[in-house]
């Protein structure tokens, strides 16, 4: 049992039991019908200390450490907050029943059973599958390296030509002088902002595996440290608004740099996720403190101040608090699903796919907005897995699509850890942390970000490693994964 293991567990609980206690003395500031989020908190706890404390000390799976982590967010530090400020709510000009509220609790309550049983079945699963790889191979840049120097080239055409002009691109603050940016939804630009991130993805590839190989050599103290200040790089260019990315970003730099560098792994965490953090701060002061209507970050933290009130209903917005899944209650009395509505949800959100199915009819999503809105209102809430699951398959079947979530992220790290390719590692590392950190939202934004991730990234690997094969064997490669493709499909259609 390391020290680290130990440390952690006694923080866990111990924050957690302090939490329970002083939520109890506050229960009075709860608002009618919130105050049974306290039972929550116990439960939370109870759990761990039955299914997922063992599985922290017999096991070096990254995933149960954010597992853990965004779970005691919601369940512990959530109606703490609740207890303190006595806001619950992240839709505050939306009124839910008292009974909604209680029915939201006994599915967040029944959500975290089957999670953690869950996640116990599994991690047994995948940490016998880790095992039966004697030796974890050290990742290598499989793919044709000068493809992947015409690919950055590529991009920094596109970024002077289109990217500089729309201000697509900003490093490590987002300028405030030229008004708000917003999310990109534009099929143009989000090409354009994929076009780059790819293009970023792949210097940093190539920049930390030359790095290491120099290093392997003669071990120089340098070499390290210009492969974290390539990560700083790599997390600090901001495409968009989305802070999410930046964290997805500052992980995957972690998990690979780490990889390399073994013996200064925790100067590494620290130093990354140190950078991130500060990444982090100035793009939250920008969106909750409305940097871009002031001179300066200073200006808008001076003239804006966001309290603590307001913090607690960002957590019950950010990760689907008990009024987010008491919303999809009240929508499933006045909004008909149906099996065709989750499949639409599903194919609509895979890269390609969704083009052709654009406009057909309103996602859930947008009935979710639209039901809280009172108007066509495409997107602006996430709603919750377990909300997603209750208004489609019922009570007993509601903790399904968060149980998938679940399996994806297992799935991606038992891969990220194994696949000889540094290319994939990229790839099933992002699709990891974007799994476990969204795990309590609806599957098919998650499926969204994959799959636009596996259609660039994935085929931009695909391509090179093709051109990395030598000319006799290109063909019967092709021809080997056109043969291996028909054999799926005519199994999946049969």
């Amino acid at each position: 049992m390391s020290r680290m293991k130990r440390i952690f567990d006694f923080m866990l609980i111990s924050s957690s039991s302090f939490a329970i206690i002083i939520t109890i003395i506050n229960l009075g500031n709860f608002s009618s019908g919130y105050e049974y989020t306290v039972l929550l908190q116990p439960l939370f706890l109870m759990l761990y200390l039955i299914f997922i404390r063992q599985i922290l000390f017999k096991t070096n799976l990254i995933i149960t450490y954010l597992f853990l982590g965004i779970s005691f967010i919601r369940y512990i530090f959530g109606p703490l907050l609740i207890s303190i400020t006595g806001v619950g709510e992240s839709i505050p000009y939306f009124q839910i029943s008292e009974e909604s509220l209680k029915l939201a609790l006994f599915l967040m309550m029944w959500e975290m059973v089957a999670l953690n049983i869950c996640f116990y079945i599994f991690a047994k699963y995948f940490v016998k599958r880790i095992k039966e790889k004697d030796i974890l191979p050290i990742p290598k840049l499989l793919g044709n390296q000068t493809y992947y120097i015409f690919i950055i080239l590529m991009g920094l055409i596109v970024f002077i030509l289109f990217g500089y002009g729309e201000n697509l691109v900003n490093f490590i603050v987002i300028t405030v002088q030229d008004g708000r940016h917003g999310d990109l939804d534009d099929t143009r630009l989000v090409l354009i902002r994929q076009i780059l991130i790819s293009a970023v993805a792949m210097a940093f590839l190539l920049i930390i595996m030359k790095l290491f190989k120099l290093y392997s050599r003669n071990h120089n103290k340098l070499l390290y440290y210009l492969a974290v200040a390539a990560s700083f790089v790599h997390i600090g260019i901001i495409i968009g608004e989305r802070r999410s990315i930046q964290l997805y970003t500052a992980f995957v730099s972690i998990f690979l740099l780490t990889t390399f560098f073994k013996k200064y792994k925790k100067n590494t965490i620290i130093t990354i996720l140190s950078f991130a953090f500060l990444v982090f701060m100035f793009m939250s002061i920008y969106k909750f403190n409305s940097a871009f209507l002031y001179n300066s970050y200073s200006e808008a933290l001076v003239e804006n101040e966001v309290n603590i009130k307001e913090y607690s209903g960002y957590v019950q917005a950010y990760f689907q608090g008990v009024q987010n899944v008491g919303v999809t209650i009240n929508m499933k009395d006045s909004v008909r699903t149906s099996l065709f509505q989750v499949l639409y949800d599903h194919g609509r959100s895979f890269f390609g796919i969704n083009f052709m199915l654009k406009g057909l009819m309103p996602t859930t999503s947008d009935l979710f907005n639209t039901f809280i809105y009172g108007r066509y209102m495409p997107s602006g809430h996430v709603i919750s897995g377990i909300g997603y699951g209750y208004i489609n398959l019922g009570f007993l079947l509601a903790p399904l699509f968060v149980i998938l979530n679940l399996l994806v992220a297992f799935f991606c790290e038992f891969k990220m850890k194994t696949v000889l390719s540094l290319e994939m590692r990229y790839i099933y590392s992002y699709i990891f942390i974007r799994f476990i950190i969204s795990l309590f939202s609806s599957t098919p934004p998650l499926i969204n970000i994959a799959t636009i991730l596996l259609g660039t990234l994935g085929l931009i690997y695909l391509v090179a490693e093709i051109f990395n094969l030598p000319s006799k064997k290109r063909h019967k490669f092709i021809i080997r994964n056109k043969k291996v493709f028909s054999n799926n499909t005519d199994k999946n259609f049969t």
